[in-house]
């Protein structure tokens, strides 16, 4: 509780396997702040975890010198389809 959690993506707001989101644990366990390094492109799914984090009163920023890092190691999820 009132932990920091740093992520590489955006964490997903919807799972297309229906399983509990990232973000809805991130609200469950009252993290305080989320540190991400890129957001999550829309190729399966519509993200709105930075929002739903923030309407939440958790604190989120943004990595701006792992950014390049952050991306190329998503960039499976990143290429086009």
């Amino acid at each position: 509780m009132g932990s920091e959690v740093y992520t590489t993506m955006e964490p997903c707001s919807e799972r297309l396997s229906k399983k509990t989101s990232c973000t809805q644990h991130l609200l469950h366990h009252k993290v305080k702040r989320v540190i991400i390094g890129v957001l999550e492109p829309d190729n399966f799914v519509k993200c709105d975890g930075v929002k739903l984090l923030e309407e939440a009163g958790i604190q989120v920023d943004f990595t701006t010198d792992l950014t390049a890092l952050c991306t190329a190691l998503n960039s499976h999820l990143t290429a086009p389809l």
